[in-house]
């Protein structure tokens, strides 16, 4: 089945997981649970892509490492 549809889809969840790591089971289960009964399984990995996201972004708030706004708009600038 070499180049299916399915292979595709394997390489890239194998992909997302060592790319992005380990999400709380509890997120898992509620992001799919708001989902209809059929799904894409593209759409659903985008989803707990982003959720995951989310998560690691409360956990660096939390932990202090923020950058304050006109910081951000500083970076902004010079990069545009």
């Amino acid at each position: 089945m070499k180049g299916s549809r399915h292979n595709k889809v394997q390489i890239s969840f194998v992909t997302l997981w060592y790319t992005f790591g380990y999400m709380k089971k509890q997120t898992v289960l509620n992001t799919v649970n708001e989902f209809p009964k059929e799904i894409k399984l593209e759409e659903l990995l985008e989803r707990l892509v982003f959720m995951e996201k989310v998560e690691n972004g409360h956990a660096q708030a939390k932990s202090g490492k923020t950058v304050e706004h006109t910081k951000v708009i500083e970076r902004f600038r010079k990069n545009s």
